[in-house]
């Protein structure tokens, strides 16, 4: 089926609408500055790229690096939850609440894993969010309809005629970077928040196919044909900037991109003068202030499409603390330690000569094994060390790395690394696991949380709108029970 139908707004209902949203969203962007910063510092910390810039101090061309520690414990959980939830082709259980509907259950809840991993392509919204999770300490997932139309023509007996595909139709599983998702600082649940959504980036063709599909108002695209070059920003503390940051890491910035910013914003709003608040969805280009779509909450259940988990909690919050921040000081002092120590090596290794002006020897004179120096004294020539080694270093850098192990809760136990120092027992090393596991459970579970909310919210869209290529059923074993659930009330 088509989207829900748009609204049109009176003229003083949609100005008090657009005046509205402007003071939100600019309040919003003062207050998240120095947040979408550590956000951008964190991924750069994951990154973990050295500086290309020659350094000059203890001596030119001194180490770099960045000890990648982050990026070590980020995939090592990452991995272990990934193949852990996907492990097996049943991602979801369906129990009936009657018996009424029990015959039922067992076909629809194998069409409905089925539906997720093939038609939806789960695992790679849901592993973006994962990961977002890990680093950040917050992710957010949304479930919602979507569709797509796109048009061609086609040669039928010497005519051409208009030829229209649905590409995508039906409930779809996005991941929402968190860096575009929007929320007062003061709500804790999108839900029960004065408003929410995200900010979104498209070019021309996908504007085009959202105004062909029905999703924005049909003079929208016209609206934007001057601001699809124009990279200017009302703010510098937009998600665009966290894109930006994260191209330049890749070295994948785009030169002059055809490209358009706007908000999605679910709130409650008065649409009649009636006094009464009523859910609504709204599309907004803040540069030219105008309104691209506006319809009602099309859930039944009138809920809001984003859901959020955290990697660690904070109490009373929606955020969350992710590996980078806890690992953030430790992985700093040990890149310092690591460079130090490499740095020392270096200079330790580097041995100069002392010739005096009296030896008749000069700058030019060729150095190689065996060579034989005449002087008239034997302290005329000789070696200077710049340094020595001092073994402690490395065991400063243990113990940091020990620090940033009990803090995280990944070690070389979740590595699948040989145990450092006097190995213990058997028995020594399952109860190490075990009590490892306690914290990757907690993480887990706050992570199979959100897969269950986003996995109902698609079901109940599903039933709701219509599921991708309904007519397949009929050529389905219990095809006709999995369209009876469809049809249940």
């Amino acid at each position: 089926m088509a989207y829900p139908p748009l609204i049109r707004l009176d003229k003083d209902t949609e100005l008090r609408l657009i005046a509205y949203i402007d003071q939100e969203l600019f309040n919003h962007y003062a207050e998240r500055g120095e947040w979408l910063d550590r956000i951008i510092r964190h991924q750069k910390e994951y990154w973990a790229e050295p500086s290309s810039e020659q350094v000059t101090y203890p001596y030119t061309s001194s180490a770099t690096l960045i000890v990648p520690l982050t990026a070590i414990a980020i995939e090592a959980v990452y991995a272990r939850i990934m193949t852990t939830r996907f492990a097996l082709d049943q991602l979801v259980s369906i129990q009936p609440l009657s018996d009424e509907y029990a015959d039922k259950a067992e076909p629809f809840e194998r069409y409905f894993n089925q539906y997720l991993i093939d038609t939806m392509k789960l695992k790679k919204p849901f592993g973006d969010t994962v990961l977002e999770i890990l680093k950040y300490g917050t992710g957010v997932g949304r479930s919602t309809y979507e569709r797509v139309v796109r048009k061609a023509y086609r040669e039928v007996d010497g005519k051409r005629e208009d030829f229209e595909v649905v590409t995508k139709q039906g409930a779809q599983i996005h991941s929402v970077p968190v860096s575009r998702f929007l929320m007062p600082f003061s709500a804790k649940d999108p839900q029960f928040a004065a408003w929410c959504g995200e900010e979104h980036t498209a070019g021309e063709l996908e504007i085009k196919l959202m105004v062909d599909s029905g999703l924005l108002y049909p003079e929208a695209y016209e609206n934007l044909q001057a601001y699809f070059r124009n990279q200017q920003t009302l703010n510098g503390q937009d998600g665009t900037s966290f894109t930006r940051s994260q191209q330049e890491l890749e070295k994948m910035s785009p030169i002059w991109p055809k490209q358009v910013d706007w908000a999605e914003l679910w709130l409650a709003w008065d649409t009649d003068g009636s006094g009464d608040f009523r859910e609504i969805v709204v599309h907004y280009h803040r540069l030219s202030r105008q309104i691209l779509s506006v319809r009602y909450n099309w859930h039944d259940d009138l809920r809001r499409p984003y859901r959020t988990a955290v990697y660690f909690p904070i109490e009373h919050r929606w955020t969350g603390i992710g590996i980078a921040q806890q690992n953030s000081q430790f992985q700093e002092e040990i890149t310092t330690q690591h460079r130090q120590r490499i740095d020392n090596a270096s200079m330790a290794n580097m041995r100069m000569l002392k010739v005096s002006k009296l030896s008749d020897y000069d700058a030019g004179e060729p150095l190689f094994p065996g060579k034989m120096w005449f002087v008239d004294e034997m302290d005329h020539i000789d070696s200077i060390q710049m340094g020595e080694i001092y073994p402690s270093s490395y065991q400063n850098e243990q113990s940091t790395l020990i620090y940033s192990q009990q803090r995280s809760g990944v070690n070389e136990v979740t590595l699948g690394m040989p145990q450092v120092g006097t190995p213990g027992t058997a028995t020594s090393d399952l109860a190490r696991i075990q009590e490892g596991n306690k914290k990757f459970d907690l993480v887990y579970d706050n992570i199979n949380g959100l897969l269950g909310d986003l996995t109902k919210d698609a079901a109940s869209d599903m039933i709701q709108f219509g599921p991708r290529f309904v007519e397949f059923l009929d050529y389905r074993n219990n095809g006709k029970a999995i369209r009876e659930v469809f049809d249940i009330p």
